[in-house]
């Protein structure tokens, strides 16, 4: 077996395919977005036609579905009626393949005569073959020039025909080729990958676009794994101010066989608007690896995240006879889920989050599957009494001024352990030599059996024991500081797995937290004055789900 077949056995994209033998032809290989036969059947969607309060629904053609369903656009967007699509987005470029111009212009003007908006979109693939990857995927090198100048050349061509464009998530970089390893020198890949990001999307998008089209409004899209953007050149505090809007991925797919729990899309949505404030109207979800009501959830998520747009990639999928029950269950719920969108301000606990850094990884989303309507920010100065702190709220040598703050202030604040070992002048953390395996945990006077293999790694030497483990090690401890009160979370990690839809195994990170009651319970405690925890228990996902 040839490494490149070993490679399209697991790339990510191409485990998504549907399941034909007649799929249709796309450009180069790694492909960015998984492939599906034609479209023959042009019956409508069933449902009564939609009218949502406070959003609407936005659909995205890939390049090649341009390239096979603009000819007969018409026809085709009658598929679609009853989501009473508002605006469409035509894709320009994608793996390789450029859509012939005079095709773009004639459907964009007969969508722009059937009344709807019409915008364009860009997937910044394979510009360059120098691009060496160490997994298998469509993402660029942006260190070959030869390649930023034909994606130069996209942009314009696009910014001529659209005065919106659009960038799908694809815009990132993991390339490790001779030409990145010589140019980045002796600063780490995050570093390189920053200021490299930054400088290609002034030179190579934002100037040549604008100064085709002055009024080009330029949307960069960002995928859902925020904690991993440094790595790959997301590096928001240069992106955001470059760009026009920032559209976010709130794709959360199928949580057993994902990282990311169903609560996420708002959480991140929400996220994005506290650090691009006035940039953040579109939330764009895709269709794969879900089930009815993932993908109405992913929906659900977004709207109650604040999104006035709802993006829903993409047009050659949906019509597919697998993928059609979802799209009704979506038409079905619409009304409800706009009506729910006046929730959107229940979430009142600051979970404060430092750019470009790391810990806690996935530990945010958590908080709200438990019941604890919490909104990430970058805000210290915040208005609320309480806050969360994580290993991601300040760099490492940044954490005993941003706690001095926050106690000067008078807040009262929980924070995980991870920060707490940054904070030594409050906390005697001690890292245990034996790790200890975790079977009960106790809380005002009620025990209950843990089924989950889960450890912990570490202890809280002083303070109050407010809930427990075995019976003898801290899970939540308690303090006075000043006039301040403190809760420590020693939360345990698990050794646990589960495997994704490519068969790669993941950690399953926090999930032991949602099987325990009493654990879910005790986390929700200090939060009780602070928040409507019983409103957003009923609402915080769309469906009841078992984790």
């Amino acid at each position: 077996m040839t490494e490149i077949t070993k490679q399209k056995q697991i790339e990510f994209c191409e485990s998504l395919n549907y399941p034909s033998k007649n799929l249709r032809p796309f450009a180069k290989w790694p492909i960015s977005v998984p492939k599906d036969p034609l479209i023959t059947d042009f019956t409508p969607f069933k449902g009564k036609t939609i009218s949502p309060k406070n959003f609407y629904y936005a659909l995205f053609f890939t390049a090649f579905d341009v390239r096979d369903y603009g000819p007969i656009i018409k026809k085709y967007m009658k598929i679609f009626a009853p989501l009473s699509i508002k605006k469409v987005y035509l894709e320009t470029y994608r793996d390789g393949y450029t859509v012939e111009q005079p095709l773009l212009e004639s459907v964009k003007a007969e969508l722009i005569e059937e009344g709807y908006e019409v915008s364009g979109a860009v997937t910044p693939t394979h510009f360059s073959d120098k691009v060496k990857n160490s997994f298998p995927t469509a993402s660029g090198c942006f260190t070959d020039k030869e390649a930023n100048k034909k994606m130069k050349k996209v942009f314009e061509m696009t910014a001529g025909i659209f005065d919106e464009i659009i960038i799908d998530d694809w815009f990132f970089t993991a390339c490790e080729c001779s030409d990145c390893k010589k140019a980045k020198g002796k600063k780490t890949w995050q570093e390189y990958r920053s200021k490299l990001m930054s400088d290609v999307s002034k030179k190579f998008i934002m100037e040549p676009a604008k100064k085709v089209n002055p009024n080009v409004n330029i949307i960069l899209k960002l995928p859902q794994w925020y904690e991993r953007f440094y790595d790959r050149g997301y590096d928001l505090t240069k992106l955001i101010p470059i760009f026009d809007e920032i559209g976010v991925g709130t794709e959360t797919r199928d949580f057993k066989q994902a990282r990311f729990m169903p609560a996420y899309g708002s959480m991140f949505f929400k996220y994005m608007k506290q650090i691009a404030p006035g940039k953040v109207k579109k939330a764009w979800f895709d269709i794969y690896q879900c089930g009815k009501e993932i993908y109405t959830e992913q929906a659900f998520q977004s709207v109650l995240g604040g999104a006035q747009e709802i993006i829903l990639f993409c047009a050659g999928i949906m019509p597919q006879p697998l993928m059609r029950p979802l799209v009704e269950e979506l038409i079905e719920k619409t009304d409800k889920m706009g009506r729910l969108s006046s929730f959107g301000k229940i979430f009142t606990i600051p979970m404060i989050r430092e750019a470009n850094t790391y810990g806690d990884e996935l530990l945010a989303q958590y908080f709200l599957m438990a019941g604890i309507p919490a909104y990430l920010t970058d805000k210290r100065n915040i208005k609320e009494k309480i806050v969360i702190l994580t290993a991601q709220s300040a760099r490492k040598e940044d954490f005993p001024a941003l706690f001095a703050f926050l106690i000067k202030n008078r807040k009262n604040i929980v924070l995980t352990v991870e920060a707490a070992k940054y904070l030594k002048k409050y906390f005697e953390v001690e890292e245990l030599e034996d790790h200890v395996q975790v079977e009960t945990i106790a809380f005002r006077g009620t025990e209950e059996m843990l089924d989950d293999t889960i450890f912990i790694n570490r202890e809280i030497q002083n303070g109050k024991r407010i809930a427990l483990v075995n019976n003898a090690y801290s899970l939540i401890t308690g303090y006075k500081i000043k006039g301040s009160t403190v809760w420590v979370l020693n939360l345990p990690y698990t050794t646990d797995e589960l495997e994704g839809h490519t068969g790669v195994k993941f950690s399953a990170n926090f999930r032991y937290i949602l099987h325990s009651p009493l654990m879910m319970k005790a986390l929700r405690a200090p939060f009780e004055p602070y928040a409507n925890l019983t409103l957003y228990e009923a609402i915080k996902t769309f469906y009841k789900y078992k984790i």
